[in-house]
């Protein structure tokens, strides 16, 4: 019998290797795999903000986002007070808004609450009246610091009193569900005059000596607000050691560190380190959608095609004190933990953070979110 650690090919749980089923996999199984509605138009507000993207699937995107976000916020929930809030310790909430369904995508939410118990799965279709939205809008706003600075430069017509507006019209358009479960135990996936930012070409080992086991991925090669040039990594791979670490054997000291994005920045000699491709920086103001392809090049798994399952709710907002979290099929191992989650376009999109084990539920990488990292750590 398998019990989460002794998969094999095959294996009638779904959820080892080779990995058969995802998140999105795992909804189209409770929720069915039909897909949704095209939101960009349902309602006078939803038709506005479409006119400023002029993308439909882009729009119903956010759209359901912004349902979530005024679902989240509603005091019955519970949730918030609990959930994203830096040092909130093991008993908040992780809450990710999941991209599945074929043709046109719906957008459903998955928590892990550590209240569930472990042997129980709530799910099904929200029911919110539109003064619970509108009011869970505001307690959401004021929850995660969302205000007129929020708001990416390419939406800055956009006005964020028409978010409870359209959480109506989503929710009088399209049923949206819910799942909500245990938390699934996680791997950290971490082992014991130029242009910046560069994705190393070749993955970077991490490590506290010079010749010591690696540790972690070097995600970018970067400089900071002060012109000091280095890498990133995952601040959780080197909580107990102190500011001297090696980049492949490269001396560095740590600078800047964060413990809300997982991240520190290496200050490292460039022209010391090997040879290094350009790429266009963070995605920022806008998630991206699933399926999405994304590459990542860490020290134990090497490079890895994948594709983006989900995004967490404040997105794409940025919210201070809120740990932002990207998801993709479970790709990373021990050793990626830093390593730079980039799209075809070569934005950047998250590090990677940790993974969930093999007996998990809805197995699944996290990576935090790049433009939040780049912020934390003042890196140009």
């Amino acid at each position: 019998m398998c019990n989460g650690w002794n998969h094999s090919d095959g294996c009638e749980c779904g959820f080892g290797p080779p990995y058969d089923r995802d998140v999105p996999d795992y909804f189209d199984n409770s929720v069915g795999s039909e897909g949704g509605r095209d939101l960009s138009a349902i309602g006078p507000q939803s038709a506005s903000l479409a006119s400023l993207i002029t993308n439909d699937t882009l729009t119903t995107q956010l759209v359901s986002t912004f349902l979530w976000q005024s679902y989240i916020g509603r005091q019955a929930t519970g949730l918030i007070g609990r959930t994203g809030k830096a040092g909130a310790g093991e008993k908040a909430p992780i809450i990710y808004i999941v991209r599945h369904g074929r043709g046109q995508p719906r957008h459903d939410l998955l928590i892990f609450d550590p209240q569930i118990p472990d042997d129980q799965v709530k799910q099904g279709y929200v029911e919110v009246s539109p003064s619970e939205l509108r009011a869970g809008w505001r307690s959401f706003r004021d929850a995660y610091g969302v205000t007129n600075a929020s708001i990416p430069p390419w939406l800055s017509q956009f006005n964020l009193q028409n978010v409870p507006e359209i959480a109506v019209e989503a929710m009088n358009a399209q049923r949206h569900f819910f799942i909500a479960m245990h938390p699934p135990r996680i791997v950290w996936t971490s082992g014991a005059g130029q242009n910046f930012p560069r994705i190393p070409s070749g993955a970077l080992a991490v490590s506290k000596r010079a010749n010591g086991k690696s540790l972690s991925t070097a995600g970018v090669i970067s400089s900071d607000d002060k012109g000091r040039t280095g890498v990133t990594t995952a601040l959780h791979a080197f909580t107990k050691h102190g500011a001297s670490l090696f980049v492949e054997g490269v001396a560095g000291n740590v600078r800047a560190r964060d413990t809300i994005t997982d991240s520190c920045f290496i200050e490292v000699t460039f022209a010391k380190l090997p040879p290094c491709g350009s790429c266009c920086g963070p995605l920022s103001g806008v998630t991206p959608g699933r399926g999405e392809e994304a590459w990542f090049d860490g020290i134990t798994s090497g490079k890895v095609q994948t594709h983006i399952d989900g995004w967490t709710p404040e997105l794409p907002w940025s919210a201070p004190g809120i740990q932002s979290r990207i998801i993709t099929p479970p790709v990373t191992d021990g050793g990626d933990s830093g390593a730079a989650l980039v799209s075809k376009s070569g934005t950047i999109i998250g590090f990677a953070h940790y993974r969930t084990g093999f007996n998990a539920k809805s197995p699944h990488s996290a990576w935090i979110w790049a433009e939040s990292v780049f912020s934390a750590l003042h890196l140009q």
